[in-house]
């Protein structure tokens, strides 16, 4: 008896350990294979319905992990074989957080540097479809994409065999917690006697603040895509009793705020979102509005460190920027891929025309190391801005 047949491409059958019949009209991408060929069907066969799976994937949904397996702590979920040499990542985040923080202050790679905004935002967007974009391991963007998105490379294989997408999922929020909790240790220096204080400020006391917003817009990336996918949820159909849940987006096995794992992981997204998310995005889109609110100097020098890259009027436009790239996460999981796309390209398409028109930016102000009489006659701040926006929309046509 043949029980191969063709099924629409985004959708899962197979069977549970009691041998109900489970149906589901929306397999994530990430988890359920999805077929090369120019057609929107795929074919299951239910004595081996794991075909239906990619990177490694099996049981429900494809969320889970085969035995000695687990989901690998990188950029990528993708199912890898355990070994404990994953436990060395542990020791290597411990050091790459106060050398990041140190590099950023030094170099003063700050979002106040004009527009290094455009290369975040740009490649901070390419990791949303980071997972389900297939790339060659000589990609020079798979470098950068982990370097300005503070990444993990998909090469890191899983710390512990009981590692699953909620361990992943809560792995990602320690990295950004770390470098905001090394910043925020910088405000209670001046209370530790054994450090010279006059000589810290000299170094790196007018910077510590553009240093501070740098990190927090990069948690802010990280923590937008935790929350996001946390309260993510797909529908699971049981064929035998004829009824419906919802279930965890990268776990069926997690009923939608009935299992305990997903209350935590609910729990944490819903404090982080009302407490950091909204907060932040309402400050960097209101902010000058907020100004007549909070009349704090600590607020003052926040905003307009948040506000620095751009020009008096135009500081919202990085808000609505970090609200584009949630609408995007967003889409990117509940959209089919052809409507995410084109919403990429309109989003795109949008934000090029409103700054080729307005020019948010400020300019670049690298005319300061170059002759007087060149740069009065050629690099003038006019031109310098234009440089500054071109720029930008350079890298908004590469999405």
């Amino acid at each position: 008896k043949d029980l191969t047949f063709a099924m629409e491409d985004s959708f899962w059958l197979g069977n549970d350990s009691f041998g109900n019949l489970l149906f589901s009209t929306d397999c994530p991408r990430i988890f359920c294979s999805r077929q090369r060929e120019l057609t929107k069907y795929k074919y299951v066969n239910l004595e081996n319905q794991n075909l239906q799976c990619s990177n490694g994937y099996v049981g429900m949904l494809c969320t889970q992990c085969p035995n000695g397996y687990g989901v690998g702590t990188g950029s990528k979920r993708v199912c890898s074989l355990c070994t404990f040499t994953g436990l060395w990542l542990l020791l290597l985040l411990l050091l790459a957080g106060p050398f990041i923080v140190f590099i950023t202050c030094c170099l003063n790679l700050t979002i106040s540097t004009r527009s290094i905004n455009g290369a975040l935002f740009y490649f901070s967007i390419l990791s949303i479809n980071y997972d389900i974009i297939p790339r060659v391991d000589s990609d020079p963007t798979q470098s950068l994409v982990h370097l300005f998105t503070f990444k993990i490379p998909s090469s890191v294989a899983c710390i512990h065999p009981v590692a699953d997408n909620f361990t992943q999922e809560l792995f990602s929020l320690v990295f950004p917690l770390y470098l905001l909790g090394i910043v925020g240790s910088a405000f209670f220096l001046p209370k530790m006697r054994c450090i010279n204080i006059h000589k810290v400020h000299m170094t790196v006391g007018p910077r510590i603040t553009p240093v501070l917003v740098t990190m927090i817009g990069f948690a802010y990336i990280q923590m937008s895509e935790f929350v996001i996918n946390s309260l993510a949820y797909t529908n699971l159909c049981n064929c035998t009793t004829k009824t419906c849940t919802n279930v965890w987006r990268y776990d069926a096995s997690m009923e939608y705020f009935a299992s305990p794992k997903h209350w935590v992981l609910a729990l944490i997204a819903l404090l982080l979102l009302m407490f950091f998310l909204i907060p932040i995005t309402l400050t960097a889109i209101f902010g000058d509005l907020l100004r007549m609110c909070i009349r704090k100097q600590w607020y003052w020098n926040f905003i307009d460190t948040f506000y620095c890259s751009f020009k008096f009027r135009f500081g919202f436009w990085i808000g609505i920027r970090l609200l584009f790239r949630n609408i995007l996460i967003i889409a990117k999981i509940y959209l089919p891929f052809r409507q995410t796309f084109l919403l990429t390209i309109c989003i795109a398409f949008f934000i090029i025309i409103f700054q080729t028109v307005f020019r948010p930016f400020r300019h670049l102000r690298f005319e300061r190391c170059l002759p007087r009489r060149l740069k009065k006659k050629y690099f003038t701040e006019e031109f310098s801005k234009f440089i500054a926006n071109m720029i930008d929309n350079i890298f908004m046509i590469n999405i």
